[in-house]
């Protein structure tokens, strides 16, 4: 893995605050999809608990349980003229890619010439089944630069950092029927959240704010924790944390980027409980950290350094 995560050690360095060992450490398990997931921008789970992953070119690889590879989807009819964004599974088995529509030119950057994407206006979501089947296709009303998504009680959550807020989307007709929060301190496009859905809230990673925010789906905040700081409870850096997602148990795990570190806190993220010291290198420099958690709690983390997904768990 060009020795960015390190295996050397098996040990965590864990924070025992309150409930230690019983609120069950985590370690790193295993690195899934090397060689199939270059250009990462996003992970989630099924319904079945499989992993699936989106690249930049609209290609879905899903991995099952042990992370073997079943199944290569091509989900953007022409990855030429469009680049994806997210992919969001419902609990019916669906699952949801939002690219966005334009084209690839050749610009000047720093004196040199690269090829890059550039959008030309419009995000659709495709409605796939779990076969890859494409059962619909709808625009996405309002839908500037989408970074992240999730679903909760029926509705598509998509974070826009363009807009500054998450979007709420009916997912049958592509409308807007609401948003969550305004003014984050969005920086380098970042631009992360999870859902908890034993409460039916929204929590957004307000790097700037070095906070996290909980909204509930009425839009109305509810509070926030975190602050800036070298020690472990405090959240690091520029401007961090980049994303996070809520374990089965309510807890909820943060990823900070440059340098990484992955952190476990209780559900009111008042106590740090865990640093997980062996996930270390997962992003480079400022950027977002695609992240999901599945029904056991285990978590799958992007190294879009290593192109493959890191997967954490419950230490046996």
């Amino acid at each position: 893995m060009r020795g960015t995560v390190s295996f050397v050690s098996a040990l965590l360095v864990a924070i025992q605050v309150a409930r230690g060992a019983s609120a069950g450490e985590y370690a790193l398990l295993q690195t899934i999809g090397q060689g199939e997931l270059n250009n990462l921008v996003c992970v989630a789970c099924d319904k079945d608990d499989r992993v699936v992953a989106l690249r930049k070119d609209g290609t879905i690889k899903i991995f099952d349980k042990k992370g073997k590879m079943v199944q290569s989807i091509p989900a953007v009819p022409d990855p030429k003229t469009e680049c994806g964004l997210v992919v969001v599974c419902d609990s019916k088995g669906n699952i949801y890619v939002v690219s966005e529509k334009g084209e690839y030119k050749e610009v000047a950057m720093g004196g040199r010439k690269t090829t890059r994407f550039v959008p030309s206006g419009g995000v659709v979501c495709r409605t796939l089944d779990d076969t890859g089947k494409q059962l619909k296709e709808v625009a996405l009303q309002g839908a500037g630069s989408i970074t992240s998504g999730a679903f909760a009680q029926g509705k598509l959550l998509l974070a826009d950092r363009q807009a500054g807020t998450v979007l709420v989307y009916d997912p049958n007709t592509g409308s807007k029927v609401g948003s969550i929060g305004k003014n984050f301190r969005l920086y380098c496009g970042i631009f992360g959240f999870a859902v908890d859905s034993a409460r039916n809230d929204i929590l957004v990673a307000n790097l700037g704010a070095f906070s996290v925010d909980r909204y509930g789906l009425d839009g109305k905040q509810k509070n926030r924790f975190g602050k800036r700081g070298e020690d472990p409870s405090s959240f690091h850096g520029c401007c961090n944390p980049v994303n996070l997602v809520v374990l089965p148990d309510g807890r909820l795990l943060t990823a900070e980027k440059d340098s990484t570190r992955i952190k476990i806190y209780d559900a009111e993220g008042k106590k740090c409980e865990q640093v997980l010291g062996d996930v270390t290198k997962l992003v480079e420099g400022c950027a977002y950290m695609p992240m999901a958690v599945d029904k056991s709690g285990n978590v799958y983390l992007a190294s879009l350094v290593n192109d493959c997904i890191v997967k954490c768990g419950p230490k046996k």
